[in-house]
């Protein structure tokens, strides 16, 4: 294991090559096919402006949840979703908030028409807190909190079951409303929400160009990692800024000395040490093993000129104190013999048998202990595979309960959005 270098000091890194899927042959599974079955409990659906939900599925208390609606507009849900695979059961654990006037596209009557007054991109916007796929949000198990830094950003606190902070803070009124370059404003006027990011998260000059003004810096890959108790973004979204790493952390000086109780730094990190251009979630992923170990990969170069073949195992520890991962060990075209997948597809850690599983077109599975290489396990009635996946590994039923539209023999989506949130499983 490399030791920490500090700020912008990288490892040597080990290379491997898996091109030729280190001589395993074709059908051969030494990790075991899977069973797939549906569990017949789909996720809310409301809300949504396509058949998948907010790009960010987490886990808190054994409950895959979810919040927002996959939309780039301001209107849609809001609420935060979950399924529940002890009752086997899905709902609301918050609902959706609507301003008081909601917004009717193409209305004109009063209470929902957008004022003349204002741009023709201006739009009504939820109450409490409004949603923007692409960006960055954490659920933070250590302190049973989900902070999304969309927009002017917001703090949900389960335990006390309301938004603490957001671009309308608990009983603002009016309505506020949102032009889509991400500006809030009250009906007639210039002023801003009384709550913003940086109300309570205390940010660096990069981490306010990320995650204030809005920038380049969207579809990052992103964990949280609850050994280090961080929230982790590495690189960013084709034709995004990309070659960055950004921390969310408790502020250690709050409350003595700030008003903040959270801190976000943002690192560059040279593309030649660490290709972050390659991780957008477009088609990259991800899972945390060993506390602070990440094995990662996949992900479109820079403006979509090429798929990474390569997976990686990096070092978090330093992320911890602000400083930039250490690449371990690069397994070259380990990705290479697989096809790749449709959309931002999930790996999740089977912690039974310490091994990444990949849902996708295909079921692949890593071996962590052996370093590879990735196997086919993809069992009976998995047809042309699944896209866009979201799920998790519940470790008392040994199942990964997961969700996602089918791909049809063309490799598009197929069946209805109820269809597509349908919270399937995989047993072993």
């Amino acid at each position: 294991m490399h030791a920490c270098r500090g700020f912008g000091a990288f490892a040597a890194d080990t290379r491997m090559s898996f091109s030729d899927s280190d001589g395993f042959p074709a059908g051969m599974h030494s990790l075991g096919l899977a069973t797939l079955g549906t569990t017949g409990v789909s996720m809310p659906t409301d809300g949504q402006d396509s058949w998948r939900a907010f790009d960010d599925v987490q886990v808190r208390k054994g409950m895959l949840i979810e919040q927002g609606g996959n939309n780039h507009g301001y209107e849609f849900n809001n609420g935060i979703r979950f399924y529940d695979p002890d009752s086997n059961t899905s709902g609301y654990l918050h609902p959706w908030e609507h301003g008081s006037a909601a917004y009717v596209p193409g209305s004109r009557e009063p209470d929902e028409v957008i004022i003349t007054s204002q741009p023709p991109d201006y739009v009504f916007k939820n109450e409490k807190v409004y949603t923007y796929d692409n960006t960055h949000q954490m659920y933070l198990a250590s302190e049973d909190k989900l902070v999304d830094l969309s927009g002017v950003g917001g703090v949900y606190d389960f335990a006390a079951a309301r938004w603490t902070h957001g671009s309308a803070p608990p009983f603002r009124t009016p309505a506020l409303r949102m032009n889509r370059a991400g500006n809030a404003v009250l009906a007639g006027s210039g002023r801003v929400p009384s709550t913003t990011k940086t109300d309570f998260v205390d940010m660096d000059a990069l981490a306010l160009s990320a995650w204030g003004a809005g920038a380049q810096f969207y579809d990052g890959f992103r964990a949280y990692v609850p050994a280090l108790d961080i929230g982790l973004w590495i690189g960013g979204g084709t034709g995004g800024g990309g070659a960055y790493v950004g921390v969310l952390r408790r502020n250690r000086d709050y409350p003595a000395s700030s008003t903040r109780p959270w801190i976000a730094r943002v690192r560059a990190a040279p593309e030649a040490a660490l290709p972050v251009g390659c991780w957008s979630r477009s088609i990259s992923n991800g899972v945390m093993f060993d506390d602070d170990k990440l094995f990662i990969g996949g992900g479109l170069r820079r403006h979509h000129t090429a798929v990474n073949q390569d997976c990686q195992i990096l070092d978090l520890a330093p992320c911890a104190e602000g400083n930039l991962p250490v690449v371990l060990t690069t397994f070259v075209d380990a990705l290479a013999a697989h096809g790749n997948d449709h959309g931002m597809c999930q790996w999740v850690l089977d912690t039974a048998r310490k091994r990444v599983i990949k849902l996708g077109r295909r079921l692949l599975a890593w071996p962590l202990d052996a370093g590879g290489p990735w196997e086919d396990i993809t069992p009976p009635g998995w047809r042309h595979g699944f896209g866009d996946t979201r799920g998790f590994y519940h470790a008392p039923h040994d199942r990964i309960y997961f969700k996602g539209p089918a791909l049809d023999g063309t490799g598009r989506t197929s069946g209805t959005t109820a269809q597509a949130n349908e919270v399937r499983y995989l047993e072993f």
